[in-house]
């Protein structure tokens, strides 16, 4: 990802929208990409996106519209409340 020669791990974070107020239950709202590279003895952290407003659910890089270049592409599921869990949510695909 980096053309530095070193292996990197694209990941993604989702963030618990209930916290500790039900520590086995769980309820992801937001999440960020993050890009980390092994550095010979510990992976470190090389960039991190904005948190978007999402439960992301893959992250994975190809070249989408065919212009020879490599897209970021993340699929994720819109919740906008705690009643809309239940229901059925609207998903995405978004390529950058």
């Amino acid at each position: 990802m980096n053309s530095n020669g070193k292996p990197d791990i694209m990941l993604i974070k989702n963030v618990s929208s209930t916290g500790s107020l039900f520590p086995r239950s769980r309820l992801y709202r937001k999440g960020e990409v993050c890009l980390i590279e092994w550095d010979g003895i510990s992976f470190k952290e090389v960039w991190c996106s904005d948190q978007i407003d999402a439960y992301l659910t893959d992250v994975g890089i190809g070249d989408i519209n065919f212009d020879n270049k490599e897209d970021l592409v993340l699929s994720m599921v819109l919740i906008s409340g705690i009643s809309k869990f239940w229901e059925t949510s609207p998903s995405k695909i978004l390529f950058y």
